[in-house]
């Protein structure tokens, strides 16, 4: 039944050099799409309704299939190469997520 989740890759980022974030910026869109992903949040801007907001935080979220395929995303050449520009201008938590299938999902 897990390989009818979709997997995720969930991010929050504090940016400390903006310039060199742009370039990580640039480069990721095309290769999340090379790996059939897609943004479900990019960006800063929220509403905050609980807890303490971190300033210059962005928060992101990337849909992909399935576990596997998000993580041959992740561990590409590709994105590692404009990873590195991520971790050189901020700050990451990120992590993994299997997807919900309700109960009773049928084929």
């Amino acid at each position: 039944m897990t390989d009818l989740c979709k997997g995720y890759i969930y991010a929050e980022i504090t940016i400390h050099n903006p310039t060199k974030f742009e370039e990580y910026l640039k480069r990721t869109p095309a290769i999340v799409d090379e790996y059939g992903g897609r943004f479900i949040l990019r960006g800063p801007t929220c509403e905050e309704v609980e807890g303490t907001s971190v300033p210059d935080r962005r928060i992101v979220l990337v849909e992909f299939e399935s576990l596997a395929k998000a993580r041959e995303f992740y561990n590409s050449t590709a994105y590692q190469s404009a990873a590195a520009f991520r971790r050189d201008s901020s700050k990451t938590n990120l992590y993994f997520y299997n997807g919900y299938v309700p109960l009773g999902y049928a084929l």
